[in-house]
């Protein structure tokens, strides 16, 4: 009598309302009824000291056992006369399926690895059901191709050959571990399907057609031996579509992974515990906003896709360049239980992680007398408060264009806020915020039970967002000329070609076009010459700052004057509305350097008519300086 499908030695029946059920088939001799047998320590269960479940003719037999209740081990003894088979050991509890790239495969140091358990198992990619012991996921094991080349090894070659070099803890030993304890003992079953270095088009639902070549019909493959639901999807992917054309389809490849898993498995509302990507330190220079937006696509998930949690992992520790430490995995395991429990288990006292909810500009204290402005960004389900683990860092303010353009000083936590602190004028330039900049940000933000912030952003500011230009970004300069009786007052403004002129170019961060290494203590008049473009007919502010007596003029004809500027300047604290035509249009400033006092001047435009909430969408044309 041997069993053929429908149960295996060591294996984790998926418990639905703390009993399991499951459909056994297998080959028997003898012909005539079912009996089973289910002991625990030697004592039957009530119910099943000889229980008819099914029977046995022609060579095969058929069972369904239900009712099975959470626990184990069990043993399970199926009889036919005097033929029997006997499942050495059999659990009752959770069973959850793993999948993704590397992070997820495990390659923390084995030295960190979690003690095992005798009521965490895992299905191994040959098929068998094992106590589960790091390293889970060895490829080598599996009969498909796609994992092993198509020449598999034993399980103990595969394994001897993994201890060998060190690496191979995941998250999923220390997650059971911690579902174990928020169960109470409930056994916990791992299914072990995940692959290093893939992207999502290699675990494209569409492939399963390649059989044993396909990521995905590997892993339904492997499921499709249990005979069971499971609990939910651990899912830790993404590094490798952390580029434009990968990102850019990144949502849109998981809405249909999603959906078909859910299909395939005929578990319509799945949990899908998503870990969101972390740190990479060896990245090139111009992969940072990739990665970043990889980060913010899998944040946005849970709004198109219902039951499925998104929590992060950009604070964690490392064992090498890119893969979650071993003591990061551990911290990991914690942040997977909660939504855990709240989705699969309907752990109703679990709150959501937390969550940015806007971000605004508001007024900050004077320094050095000029009023500066802060970014308050909001959060939601947070419990406990915000908190940091030392100066609280991981932010950074971005222009319309996505480019960090200032850092800040300083940052402020309230109940449910952080407050960022930047220089004074330095804001004028941000249109948005981001939490984890880079392939390697600093985080370390956290409410009161220890769950931190997800990287996320651009979160545009939702007060006062304007459709803006960046601030001048160069123009041409005259030296030094003599200063009339009357200063600036009544001269006319020079054309561009009147005096000899040098190239001035703003700083990076705050867009101030200084001529302070020239002017300091030196009397005199300097002009500054530029253009830009309008690609349509546009209503405008022409947003001004200045330290000294200051004038300004548009193709020729004046349109700002202040002959009592002085220190310090300021950004945007002049405008002069207007509505400028298609084309080319010709500026220039006219400076009294106050006796060598000013430095300089500030200058951005800002389109009146686009409402703040088209700005995120650059849906619209804005003036563009020209040389």
């Amino acid at each position: 009598m041997r069993i053929v499908s429908g149960l295996a030695s060591g294996q984790v029946l998926q418990r639905v309302k703390n009993a399991a059920a499951a459909a056994v088939e297998g080959e028997c001799a003898a012909a005539g009824p079912v009996v089973a047998r289910l002991t625990a320590k030697g004592k039957p269960l009530p119910r099943w000291k000889d229980l008819k479940v099914g029977s046995a003719a022609g060579g095969r037999f058929t069972v369904q056992l239900k009712g099975i209740p959470t626990g184990g081990p069990y043993k399970l003894t199926l009889t036919v006369g005097k033929a029997s088979v006997q499942i050495d050991e059999l659990f009752v509890g959770d069973v959850w399926l793993m999948a993704g790239q590397s992070n997820m495969q495990g390659i923390g140091n084995l030295a960190g690895a979690p003690k095992p358990h005798p009521l965490v198992r895992c299905l191994h990619m040959d098929g068998a059901w094992r106590r589960a012991e790091d390293p889970l996921h060895l490829l080598s094991i599996s009969p498909d191709a796609v994992h092993s080349g198509g020449s598999p090894k034993t399980y103990a070659e595969a394994r001897k050959e993994a201890l060998k070099g060190g690496k191979g803890v995941g998250v999923g030993v220390f997650f059971a571990l911690e579902m174990l304890k928020r169960t109470r003992g409930v056994p916990q079953g791992l299914i072990a399907t995940a692959h290093g270095g893939t992207s999502m088009a290699q675990w494209d639902p569409l492939k399963k057609t390649e059989g044993g070549n396909s990521l995905y019909y590997s892993m339904l493959s492997l499921w499709s031996k249990t005979g069971q639901p499971v609990s939910g999807v651990l899912w830790y992917q993404g590094e490798s579509d952390c580029s434009e054309t990968a990102s850019r389809i990144y949502t849109e490849k998981m809405q249909a992974f999603v959906a078909a898993l859910r299909a395939d498995l005929r578990l319509p509302k799945l949990p899908f515990l998503l870990v969101q990507i972390g740190r990479y330190t060896v990245a090139g220079p111009d992969s940072g906003r990739w990665w970043e937006a990889i980060r913010e696509y899998e944040r946005l998930l849970p709004r198109s896709i219902p039951n499925l949690a998104v929590v992060p992992a950009i604070d964690l520790p490392l064992d090498d360049a890119i893969h979650v430490g071993s003591d990061g995995l551990a911290e990991l395991a914690k942040r997977l239980a909660r939504p855990a429990a709240r989705l699969a288990l309907g752990d109703k006292k679990e709150r959501p992680e937390p969550e940015p909810l806007a971000a605004e500009v508001i007024a900050g204290p004077t320094l050095r007398g000029t009023r500066s402005n802060l970014v308050r960004v909001r959060f939601k389900n947070l419990v406990g408060g915000l908190r940091s683990q030392g100066l609280p860092s991981g932010f950074a303010l971005l222009d319309m264009d996505g480019a960090i353009r200032q850092s800040y000083f300083r940052v402020n936590l309230e109940k449910d806020a952080a407050v960022i602190y930047c220089e004074p004028n330095t804001i004028n330039n941000a249109a948005a915020v981001l939490y984890g900049p880079g392939v390697n940000p600093h985080c370390n933000l956290y409410d009161g039970r220890g769950a931190a912030l997800p990287a996320f952003g651009p979160l545009y500011f939702g007060k006062g967002l304007r459709a803006i230009t960046p601030f001048l970004p160069a123009c041409d300069a005259t030296a030094l000329q003599p200063l009339p009786a009357d200063g600036v007052a009544s001269m006319p403004f020079p054309a561009r070609d009147a005096f000899p002129a040098h190239r001035v170019s703003s700083g990076p961060s705050n867009g101030f076009m200084s001529e302070h290494a020239r002017w300091e203590g030196k009397p005199g008049w300097a002009a500054f010459h530029f253009a830009f473009e309008c690609a349509e007919a546009m209503p405008l502010k022409l947003l001004l700052g200045y330290d000294g007596p200051f004038r300004f003029a548009v193709d020729g004809e004046e349109r700002f004057r202040d002959l009592n500027g002085t220190n310090p300047a300021v950004a945007d604290t002049k405008n002069v509305e207007t509505i400028l035509n298609a084309g080319r249009h010709e500026a220039c400033v006219l400076m009294d350097t106050n006796g060598g006092k000013a430095w300089g001047f500030w200058f951005r435009i800002h389109r009146t008519d686009i409402g703040s909430e088209r700005v995120p969408k650059r849906d619209y044309a804005l003036p563009v300086f020209t040389s």
